[in-house]
């Protein structure tokens, strides 16, 4: 990962590590427990090859960001203090808000508090449920227990548990903690020099940092208690979560995704999608999965955004609600990829020329074609946009390149993002 960029930013009275890649829109990501910046460094190098700024923090308490001692420097307005205070430093007024675990109830936090900071919102694993609370650990009792099987064992049996839910810490001492079934060999997806990277941190700075999140969330339901009963996120939202989370196979947790809960207090969710065989940390367990959603959905509110502000109040003179635009933009998306999938299909059929077919655009409306080629040589894409009227007639054509060499799918994006421009 040397090709990443790491910084120390000042910033809401402590000293928070950063790694960033890329240039372009934000796409900022929240780790959760017991992770780092680390978790998404695929997410880092694949976003940043595609045009974006990729960001990911060490959250307070966590790696080489800075721990305050004091047990109540971990509310949720102190860490929601600290990732608007992080998006100021960018130099950017809105990003791309990407979280998981913890991470992912920090997201929900910031797109309460916060949503004009915020793009879209894709959560991983937890859904909206940040009023929650429970009785808090005595400080010094986990990590004494944590202390007497090593960060290494721990880290290996949380990371790679394919326990089902719910997600409590083991009373007592820690035992198998999680998972019973800790393997000796690690998955896939988790290499030993990745589980090092971890034990190495953990191992340097203890887990009372992380611990504190928990130990404040009762002291979180009182502080947001004024808003229990009225909250609601309305920034687009897509979440993703795997069949066997351990916070999705929790009791109750189904109905509420699924049976308008999770609709009910979030009015900009777009998008539920449930991974097949896969567990909570679906960040790493299935990065590509993951990224190609990503990219999915920041493409669709990127192009239908413009939509919305240049063409349905030019030529309409209506103003839809944002969700409106992002409900038809996924639906479009959805058909699009439907179609795609029925051409591969019959790829190998040989069309007559009798099932050609062109037909003019009715009166007064236009036909614009759109068409992108792409340079490995060049590293370069090449959009095309011609325009014609109702009778044929050429009306505008344009051309421009951009770089780096992309998939298809993002080609077609950008021509369409290009031919709405």
């Amino acid at each position: 990962m040397e090709s990443v960029e790491h910084r120390i930013v000042e910033l809401n009275g402590i000293k928070m590590h950063v790694a960033e890649k890329g240039e372009g829109p934000v796409v900022l990501m929240l780790h959760g427990f017991p992770e780092l910046w680390y978790s998404w460094r695929h997410q880092i190098l694949d976003l940043s090859s595609k045009g974006y700024r990729a960001v990911a923090p060490d959250l307070r308490g966590y790696g080489d960001t800075e721990a305050p001692e004091s047990v109540t420097s971990y509310t949720c307005f102190h860490l929601v203090g600290d990732i608007i205070a992080l998006i100021d430093s960018l130099g950017v007024d809105k990003v791309y808000l990407v979280g998981h675990d913890w991470g992912a109830i920090l997201g929900w936090y910031v797109c309460l508090f916060r949503p004009e900071r915020v793009k879209a919102y894709i959560c991983l694993s937890v859904p909206f449920r940040p009023f929650l609370g429970r009785d808090p650990k005595e400080p010094g009792k986990m990590e004494a227990e944590l202390a007497e099987v090593g960060a290494a064992y721990f880290l290996r049996n949380v990371i790679t548990t394919r326990k089902l839910g719910p997600p409590i810490f083991p009373k007592g001492e820690y035992g198998t903690g999680f998972n019973p079934d800790t393997p000796d060999i690690l998955p896939s997806w988790l290499s030993e020099q990745d589980l090092d990277y971890y034990v190495t941190k953990f191992n340097k700075t203890g887990f009372t940092g992380a611990l504190n999140y928990y130990r404040n969330l009762q002291l979180n339901w009182e502080l947001t208690s004024t808003w229990s009963n009225v909250a609601e996120v309305n920034v687009p939202v897509k979440f993703i979560t795997g069949d066997f989370d351990l916070v999705y196979t929790s009791p109750g947790m189904k109905e509420y995704i699924h049976d308008g809960g999770f609709k009910k207090d979030v009015p900009g969710l777009v998008d539920v999608v449930v991974q097949k065989g896969i567990a909570h940390f679906n960040n790493q367990e299935a990065a590509q999965d993951v990224l190609a959603s990503e990219q999915r959905f920041i493409f669709v509110t990127v192009l239908w955004s413009m939509w919305q502000s240049r063409n349905n109040k030019l030529w309409r003179n209506q103003t839809e609600t944002t969700f409106a635009v992002y409900d038809r933009a996924c639906t479009v998306l959805t058909e699009w990829q439907s179609a795609q999938s029925e051409q591969t299909k019959s790829i190998n059929r040989q069309l007559q020329p009798a099932e050609l077919k062109w037909t003019k655009p009715s009166l007064g409306r236009y036909k614009c074609n759109i068409d992108a080629s792409f340079s490995s040589d060049l590293d370069k894409v090449g959009i095309g946009t011609c325009i014609r009227d109702d009778q044929g007639r050429f009306v505008l054509a344009k051309t421009e390149w951009f770089s780096p060499t992309c998939d298809v799918e993002m080609g077609e994006a950008q021509g369409l993002l290009h031919a709405f421009r």
